[in-house]
């Protein structure tokens, strides 16, 4: 019996570290430099409905992920630092259902580039940092859309902040 528990318990952490994504982090693209964000473009001009659904227009995607960034990149902004102007572009917005949830690792994600100034831009892959657990309880435990989207973006932000400070 007790043999039993442990090849439950190592299957289950093999399923487990299955689902986890393994992400290769780029150095920031200004590290060591204080800086202040002055201005922040989001262009979503690649967004279109079959990404969004009906959910979602390409305005709200832009309008939404420019609120985020200002909250999160003023916190990590020096005052005193250099001005600079951050441009983000999406290029893809993919919200998957709940059903595509029960997919061990599948994710909504949210896509593009970020640059500032001259550095050449770093692309950027935002997902949402709730585990979702795999199969019928994944699909009954998923969130709603909106919710979904709500992760996925601040992830996005979060990932875009990182990859410029």
């Amino acid at each position: 019996m007790l043999m039993g528990r442990h090849i439950l318990l190592a299957g289950a952490l093999g399923l487990l570290s299955a689902c986890a994504e393994t992400v290769t982090e780029a150095p920031p693209i200004l590290a060591g430099q204080g800086l202040f964000v002055s201005e922040i473009t989001v262009d979503t001009d690649a967004v279109t409905p079959d990404m969004t659904g009906d959910l979602l227009t390409a305005a709200q995607v832009g309008s939404d992920l420019q609120t985020r960034l200002a909250v999160q990149m003023g916190l990590q902004s020096d005052p005193a630092g250099t001005p600079v102007s951050v441009a983000v572009v999406v290029t893809d917005v993919s919200l998957i259902t709940a059903l595509e949830g029960a997919i061990p690792g599948a994710k909504s994600r949210i896509s593009g580039t970020v640059s500032v100034a001259d550095a050449d831009p770093v692309v950027v892959v935002g997902v949402s940092e709730r585990f979702r657990v795999p199969g019928v309880l994944g699909v009954i435990t998923a969130p709603d859309r909106q919710t979904d989207y709500d992760e996925t973006a601040s992830g996005f932000a979060k990932e875009i902040t990182d990859a410029v400070f």
